[in-house]
């Protein structure tokens, strides 16, 4: 792993969720098991997970006060990874155009939302 890329992995279970209910995986959206996150560190950070699947939201926010500093939306595509933070993938909406970050001991959260209606928030520091 290179001196320069600082990886944080965070881990959870997709599932697809139908009413009160949860089933297995989704096998229709590739995803099966747990998901890898992994931030590179620096102003405008990569994002990437694995398995890659489709996300229908990504944002980044401020985790003290709550406050968005980027958000995208699933327009006619997924978001796939990596996603470099601030650039706009094809496809997608930019719901909250990025502000910068700041380096050094603010707390910042990826949150991201799949298609089985499985959310998740993870801390990251850039």
């Amino acid at each position: 792993m290179s001196n320069r890329m600082r990886h944080t992995a965070f881990f959870f279970t997709l599932a697809v969720c139908a009413g009160t209910a949860c089933g297995s995986t989704d096998p229709s959206s590739g995803c099966e098991g747990p998901l890898q996150l992994t931030t590179s560190s620096g102003p405008t950070p990569t994002i990437d997970w694995n398995p890659d699947c489709p996300a229908d939201e990504l944002a980044v926010y401020e985790v003290t006060t709550g406050h968005t500093l980027w958000a995208l939306r699933r327009a006619t595509e997924g978001i796939t990874p990596p996603v470099t933070y601030g650039t706009v993938p094809l496809g997608i909406t930019e719901v909250h155009a990025a502000e910068p970050l700041v380096l050094g001991p603010n707390s910042y959260a990826l949150y991201m939302k799949f298609p089985s209606g499985t959310e998740g928030s993870w801390p990251f520091q850039p």
